[in-house]
């Protein structure tokens, strides 16, 4: 039997024959073949290939292989590497299995105890623990075992300290058979390491009726008590422990002795014992040296201890004494000093603010606003939630503005928004007239410094909005002629006052954002510039509902039926001060009355309203998707389908000559709104041809055909469009078909000169096959397609037919001394000529070679 032919099966056998004959060599080969890389990896470990037989293990289990041999041999490589884990967690799964295996259980808890070794020799003593916890299972009745156990679990719980873990260790090392008064010692410094002197006591209560006069056990119990805040039993404790201890072991007890002394507010006594500990001082130490200094009265030994020290417990505790005191300075410099280490500090922040709010009531007091109000920004900066605050520096700003305090820029923005915003329902026009002037010099400011900020776009419309309420406003007006006459000493005309507010004032706000909406073009920046389209259009939508607005409001007023605010505005101004609703009342109101004007209200309330302002400014697309947003919830607006169909129809002779296949959606926008398309087919119509020439003539056929293609999809019936498509199709497969014919044509030279072989000559046929039958698809009933496909069919059956007869002349000549050989080759040429008279059935020599093939295969088989 040949090697080529053994399945993986059979060299799984050899492999299994090798192994039980000690082959290993051979076993191994076997494997390889057999593509099992866990028997591959035992075999190479029984050799002393360590590596390769980690390597295969591995294969072996990332495949999903977790039989008995791989989970132990990886474990037991894993293990000698000292890799526990990974070993552990090999022999786990392999032991689940065969749990009464004893060699097995014994294996997996050496490993346990190497890794515990391991686990203590880098000093891991909780990890060492846990894993000398599974080797104790087995051996629980070794003494020395449990000794070992338990000093181990005692080191953890000396790591774990702080954690509730640590008491969970200690419970352990007691159950190990700890001594009590090991446990009880322990178990009390676990709790305190958490800050749990409830639980501290009783073990350290137990340790201590024993009879225990060790003076650190003395102090620690003392430290219980004291957490639990009984001081006077922890004081005894700690003079104990006090009496009993030297040197610099002194100094906690001393400190805790103090704390406790403190707690009794035996302030002298907490100083006597703190005055012989030395600096440094910890945080700790030094917040209540602090404490002690300052109920001593002695401030300035406290201050400069904190400031020295930085603690921001002493610290705060300072400032809040100088603060009482009357030492303004002193508190001020100590809260900024916690606020300079804690930013966010609750009680520096709460008591600088309170500070700063006595310093703005005494400079207010004095009229010296800026300072006064420096203050308190400061103070509502630390504490912005004060409604104290706000009102305080609300009544000092108003006095900086009229007692004529100097004012400018954002800060006179912010302040004079504050007074109009006492009587929203009647603001001042004067105020409107100032804050218009300010937004629109700021915008400008932003605009130019390139700022991108939403301050800037909210500057833009609160300009516009209140530009057009100064324009509509009569009041402001006529105050304005007065002081004017005044400063004149002469009447103004009517007519130029007219100029001044409806066209002066308009043309200027627009010439503004005209002048942008120029220069960002110029500079190629599309977004910048149609930006400022917008804010035209919005502009123009201001002013016209504002006019509108006034009309409304001076028809319902003289049908006794005014209006609750009073001002006429536009949108904007609408929406900033929340009086949509109220507009639209009084629009509806007033449909009978003034229709024109009223209904004007009503668009501007939409989004119809801006959409019309966005077609003046030649915004088709942002004014569609306006009306398509509008028609969503309002379908049957007929103005509003209207309006989008025009908005369309421009849109498609806008794009039509420079983005195609823009018109084209725009057309199928039209169609589904409705829209009449005649002009509008005409004009994709025209512009696709031409488009389609144009790209043709530059040799660029699959772009004019896709663009062909493209307009085909909306206007499936043009017959233009469909004569240009058929003529792109006749011509392209005419070329398709010509190239077929040539390539075969060369093929069929090559093979006969035996630079193409069978293989070749049959993937060349193919390839002209699929040209051909594509060109028959798009045209079915063109002959000579047809035509060249029976030949192509014909010509593979004479290729197919000349290579089954060397096949079959080949195996005719071997069959005397290799008949099996012999009959799969007459049988590969018995499909061969099958395959040939499929392709040419009319061919008598294919006929021929066949039967003579299935005779010669007779004879052979001998039947």
């Amino acid at each position: 039997m040949r090697e080529g032919s053994t399945s993986q099966a059979m060299w799984e056998l050899r492999g299994v024959v090798a192994e039980l004959q000690a082959d290993l060599q051979t076993a191994g080969e076997a494997y390889r073949k057999a593509g099992n890389p866990g028997a591959l990896g035992v075999v190479l470990y029984l050799q002393d290939r360590t590596d390769e037989a980690e390597t295969a293990l591995q294969q072996a289990l990332q495949r999903g292989d977790r039989s008995d041999r791989v989970l132990y041999t990886a474990g037991w490589i894993a293990i000698q590497q000292n890799d526990y884990q990974k070993g552990i967690k090999l022999w786990t799964e392999l032991h689940q299995r065969h749990l009464d295996d004893d060699r097995l259980g014994l294996n997996l808890a050496r490993a346990w105890y190497l890794a515990g070794m391991e686990h203590f020799r880098k000093g891991e003593y909780l990890q060492a623990a846990q894993a000398w916890e599974h080797y104790y299972a087995l051996y629980a009745s070794d003494d020395d075992l449990r000794a070992a156990l338990r000093q181990t679990t005692l080191l953890a719980a000396r790591q774990a300290m702080g954690s509730p873990g640590a008491v969970a260790l200690v419970e352990r090392t007691r159950a190990l058979g700890s001594p009590a008064e090991e446990a009880d010692l322990w178990e009390g410094l676990a709790h305190l390491s958490a800050l749990d002197g409830g639980n501290a006591v009783a073990p350290l209560e137990r340790l201590d009726n024993t009879g225990q006069q060790d003076g650190l056990a003395a102090y620690h119990y003392g430290l219980a008590l004291l957490q639990t805040g009984k001081h006077a039993r922890a004081k005894a404790k700690l003079e104990q422990a006090l009496s009993q201890t030297n040197g610099d072991r002194r100094r906690p007890i001393l400190l805790a002795l103090a704390m406790c002394q403190a707690a009794q507010a035996d302030w002298q006594g907490a100083a006597r014992g703190l005055d012989e500990i030395t600096q440094p001082y910890s945080p700790e130490e030094t917040a209540l040296v602090v404490t002690v200094r300052v109920k001593q009265g002695r401030l300035e030994e406290a201050r400069r201890l904190a400031h020295e020290t930085r603690s921001i417990p002493a610290m705060l505790m300072v400032g809040a004494a100088c603060a009482t005191a009357g030492s303004i300075p002193e508190a001020q410099a100590a809260y900024r000093d916690v606020l300079a280490l804690d930013g966010q500090n609750p009680q520096a922040r709460s008591g600088l603010a309170g500070i700063l709010l006595n310093m703005a009531a005494r400079a207010a007091k004095d009229e010296k606003w800026s300072q006064s109000r420096a203050c308190l920004q400061e103070a509502i900066s630390l504490d912005s939630g004060s409604p104290e605050l706000s009102r305080f520096l609300e009544a000092v700003e108003s006095a900086e503005i009229t007692g004529g305090g100097t004012i400018s820029g954002e800060d006179a923005i912010e302040k004079l928004e504050s007074l109009l915003a006492r009587n929203p329902e009647h603001p001042r026009a004067d105020l409107l007239h100032q804050l218009a002037m300010l937004y629109h010099r700021e915008a400008i400011t932003l605009e130019s410094s390139g700022s991108h900020s939403q301050k800037r776009d909210e500057y833009w419309t609160r300009a516009l909005a209140y530009w057009a309420v100064v324009i509509e406003e009569d009041t402001y007006w006529t105050r304005w002629l007065a002081t004017r006459k005044t400063i004149y000493e002469q009447e103004i005309p009517a007519d130029e006052l007219e100029k001044l507010r409806y066209e002066a004032i308009r043309s200027r706000v627009r010439e503004v954002h005209q002048q942008y909406a120029a220069a960002h073009s110029a500079e190629k920046q599309n977004k910048g510039a149609a930006r400022h389209r917008r804010w035209m259009a919005q502009w123009h939508l201001e002013v016209n509902a504002a006019h509108a607005m006034k009309q409304v409001i001076e028809e319902l007023q003289k049908k006794g039926k005014p209006v609750s605010f009073g001002i006429p505005s536009g949108p904007m101004y609408w929406k900033l001060t929340n009086k949509e609703t109220e507009v639209r009342q009084a629009a509806e109101t007033a449909l009978k009355i003034a229709p024109e004007p009223a209904q004007a209200l009503l668009e501007a309330l939409s989004l119809v309203g801006m959409a019309r302002s966005l077609l003046k400014e030649a915004q088709l697309e942002e004014a569609i998707e306006l009306l398509q947003t509008h028609l969503e919830k309002n379908p049957n607006d007929r103005s509003a389908r209207e309006l989008i169909q025009q908005a369309l129809l421009d849109q498609v002779k806008t794009l039509a000559t420079s983005d195609l296949r823009g018109a084209i959606t725009a057309f199928q926008r039209l169609q589904a709104h409705g829209g009449k398309t005649a002009e509008a087919e005409k004009i994709i119509v025209a512009e696709t041809l031409a488009d389609v020439n144009k790209l043709l003539e530059d040799g660029k056929r699959r772009e004019a055909e896709n663009r062909l293609g493209m307009a085909l999809q909306i206007l499936p019936n043009s017959k233009p469009l469909k004569n240009k498509q058929n003529e792109l199709i006749i011509s392209q497969h005419a070329e398709k078909v010509s190239k077929a014919v040539e390539r075969i044509n060369l093929a069929l030279k090559k093979y006969e000169s035996g630079a193409l072989n069978y293989q070749q000559i049959l993937a060349e046929f193919n390839a002209s096959q699929k040209e051909l039958e594509e060109a028959r698809r798009a045209l079915p009933h063109e002959p000579k397609i047809q035509q060249h496909l029976r030949d192509l069919a014909g010509l593979r059956g004479d290729i197919i037919n000349l290579e089954a007869v060397k096949i079959a002349n080949s195996s005719t000549e071997i069959a005397r001394y290799d008949r099996n050989a012999a009959i799969t080759g007459l049988q590969t040429a018995e499909r061969m000529l099958v395959e040939a008279n499929h392709y040419a059935p009319n061919n008598a020599q294919i006929q021929k070679n066949l039967a003579e093939v299935r005779s010669a295969l007779r004879a052979i088989r001998g039947y």
